[in-house]
């Protein structure tokens, strides 16, 4: 059970870490509305919005290491070689693109430029998952200060000399 909980934790927190960067470039306007803004929206503005509200309200805190945005990374690499691999064996995307973001398309930026916007894309989700960890052991440390875990529910003990 407690290797399961790890897992799911770890994934969860990466997803976590990971959502909140898509939302981020979505809301400071690094990509822009499509004609399917409204899912476009809903992907990549209120799921990061929900993500994080479920991190902090439902997640065990206290149980990242410091490495786990640095493997949490590896999730959007995965999809970049699928999105490569996908086209190269003649897959389409939406609009029946080669790539599923502009940002990939290497004809229009050469091997070079891609290269560039994989790295700033990766430095940015690395950021904020160290921010999220910084996050997490903070919480962990409120959430278990004495102060904390003093339990504020009345008692049924009845009072000394009652």
């Amino acid at each position: 059970m407690i290797a399961r909980s790890r897992i799911l934790a770890f994934g969860d927190r990466a997803v976590a870490a990971l959502v909140i960067v898509i939302g981020i470039a979505r809301v400071s306007g690094l990509w822009t509305a499509s004609p399917n803004w409204l899912t476009d929206d809903l992907v990549h503005i209120v799921t990061p919005i929900l993500v994080i509200i479920d991190w902090a309200l439902f997640v065990p805190k206290g149980h990242l290491r410091r490495h786990d945005p640095l493997l949490w990374v590896l999730i959007p690499f995965a999809y970049v070689a699928f999105a490569y691999t996908y086209s190269a064996v003649g897959g389409r995307f939406a609009g029946g693109t080669s790539v599923s973001y502009p940002f990939m398309n290497v004809a229009k930026h050469g091997v070079g430029g891609v290269a560039l916007w994989i790295g700033g894309l990766t430095v940015g989700p690395v950021a904020v998952g160290y921010v999220v960890v910084g996050c997490d052991r903070l919480l962990a440390r409120k959430l278990t200060s004495p102060r904390a875990s003093r339990d504020p529910r009345p008692t049924d003990d009845p009072a000394p000399g009652s």
